[in-house]
């Protein structure tokens, strides 16, 4: 969907500065998230300002030495004076924008960049979101039907980012997409429009309000937790998988987001998911062939290729194995061919994080090698300039579902996930 405002300045972009330091309040904020959704301009300076203040805040305190502070009044007294009656206030900007020169050169000089590449996609993500608190799949290039999952991958790029992500420059943004997938809610429990992708949105949706419960430990989310959990238990084939909605087969891509719902539940205390995700996994077992690939409904059944629904699947396998005291054999053919699809650097983005996922796991750090080279890979396909910058294409094959903020924050969490 293209954009309003493609100029090359925004009469709103003075307000920048104070909404990414959460100094706008009231109908004044209110007014500028409006007037974000639709500008690209002022997406763009969020992104630069937020970036900004992150680098800055990052200096160590041998930067503030007296040695700096003479070189930047040296400066000041190299510049043109102005007319007296002027003076206060072109100093002033003059005077910062001196330091934070000298500050951003020293740092790139310092560090060969200006910032982190998680923390560039982070500040696109949080640059996009919504007033309401969701990301917009069909504004990115995704489809309307997915927005609650696209809201859920961005949320669990966020809650994936640190120890302690709630006290960090993104807590405002996390609260607000808890507060949205809440929001969204059916009465019967499911977290999702009625579409055939349910089982998506609402596997997503679950995972990430459990990760926020793992970090917070809320009690207010306990009961639509609950509700969730029993949907997932309720919709479960009898073979053991999950299906589009209303539809008899079950198949591998919509059940692994489910299976790590139920692994992330039992964890934290929902103990009767367990017997769903051992039914689940069994299931999974099953759909290896020979040559230790995993089909998307039956043994040797590749319709979108065989990599990544085998780094899907095996993601399970090592999860569960990681987190349960059943034995879950791996079985030679799928250690190779896992190796073999860890090598492949450019499969899309579900296919790095699942394979970073399986690299997490103590069964699965063979693949660390692989994945070092995935993540550098990965980082030299983030835009760096335009109003994109931050962000990755929406070029593979889910793309089309889930557009540019289902790109960025599956490659965001591939690097939380892989190995440095």
């Amino acid at each position: 969907m293209p954009m309003q405002n493609e100029s090359r300045s925004c009469p709103q972009e003075e307000f920048v500065p104070a909404f990414v330091l959460g100094e706008l309040c009231g109908e004044e904020l209110a007014r500028f998230e409006e007037h974000l959704r639709a500008c690209s301009y002022c997406q763009a300076e969020v992104v630069e300002v937020r970036l900004l203040i992150q680098t800055l805040r990052q200096v160590p305190d041998e930067v503030t030495t007296s040695e700096l502070t003479l070189r930047i009044l040296e400066k000041v007294r190299e510049t043109p004076s102005p007319p007296r009656k002027r003076l206060l206030p072109v100093a002033l900007p003059l005077a910062a924008g001196l330091l934070l020169a000298i500050l951003g050169g020293w740092l790139l000089i310092r560090h060969g960049r200006a910032t982190d590449p998680l923390e560039r996609s982070l500040s696109w993500l949080a640059a996009v979101q919504e007033p309401d608190g969701s990301w917009s799949a069909e504004k990115w290039g995704g489809q309307r039907n997915y927005t609650i999952g696209v809201t859920s991958f961005a949320l669990l790029a966020f809650l994936k980012s640190g120890e302690r992500p709630l006290d960090g420059p993104f807590a405002q943004h996390i609260r607000k997409g808890i507060q949205f997938i809440l929001s969204q809610q059916t009465p019967d429990g499911f977290f999702s429009p009625l579409c055939s992708g349910v089982p998506y949105n609402h596997g997503l949706a679950t995972t990430a309000l459990l990760e926020a419960y793992r970090i917070t430990g809320d009690p207010r989310l306990r009961g639509p937790l609950d509700r969730a959990i029993r949907c997932i238990r309720s919709t479960q084939t009898e073979r053991g998988g999950w299906s589009y909605f209303q539809l008899p087969s079950p198949n591998t891509s919509i059940s692994v987001w489910q299976v790590h719902a139920l692994l992330l539940a039992d964890s934290l205390g929902w103990h009767e998911a367990r017997e769903n995700a051992r039914k689940a996994v069994a299931w999974l077992s099953s759909l290896v062939d020979d040559e230790g690939y995993f089909g998307y409904r039956e043994p040797g059944d590749f319709p979108y290729g065989r990599d990544t629904v085998t780094a899907m699947g095996a993601s399970c396998l090592l999860l569960y194995r990681a987190r349960s005291t059943a034995d879950v054999p791996l079985s030679p053919a799928l250690l190779r061919s896992l190796r073999q699809v860890a090598a492949k650097m450019d499969q899309g983005y579900c296919h790095s994080y699942f394979l970073a996922l399986s690299a997490s796991a103590p069964d699965g750090q063979f693949l660390r090698k692989q994945l070092r080279q995935m993540r550098k890979a990965l980082v030299e396909r983030q835009l760096r300039i335009g109003e994109h910058a931050g962000s990755w294409e929406p070029s593979d094959r889910w793309g089309t579902a889930g557009g540019r903020v289902y790109s960025t924050a599956l490659a965001a969490m591939s690097l939380e996930s892989a190995p440095q």
